[in-house]
């Protein structure tokens, strides 16, 4: 038998992980894998996602059957940025603005005059 690894030996606990390494899944083949984000996101609603609703109902997957339909409508909810990857782009950029990210890029290492030739610094 698979195990799926988790340190949490509450049951609540257990399904919220469950239900985000749900929808980051899909998030990810969206982002990543899914070369036509819409055509992707329609065989994930025709394919995966009944297969593997089926697999939690039946007990066969490490997904409960609640953490699955919460990590569906939280897909709902951020379909319209899975099947378009300029507003996925905005939205993230949004993001990075509310917590003060300086322009959406990872921020500069200072670099001291002592090390200013090392590689790497």
């Amino acid at each position: 038998r698979h195990y799926g690894g988790s340190v949490t030996t509450d049951r609540r606990a257990y399904r919220r992980r469950a239900r985000l390494i749900c929808r980051n899944r899909v998030i990810y083949a969206a982002r990543w894998k899914w070369k036509n984000r819409a055509r992707g996101f329609l065989r994930y609603l025709w394919l995966t996602m009944p297969r593997n609703a089926v697999r939690s109902l039946l007990g066969r997957s490490q997904t409960p059957m609640r953490a699955f339909v919460a990590a569906q409508g939280d897909l709902v909810r951020l379909m319209p940025r899975l099947v378009s990857a300029g507003r996925d782009r905005n939205a993230w950029e949004r993001y990075l603005a509310a917590i003060g990210w300086p322009g959406g890029r990872e921020p500069t290492a200072v670099v001291s005059s002592s090390r200013a030739g090392a590689v790497g610094f």
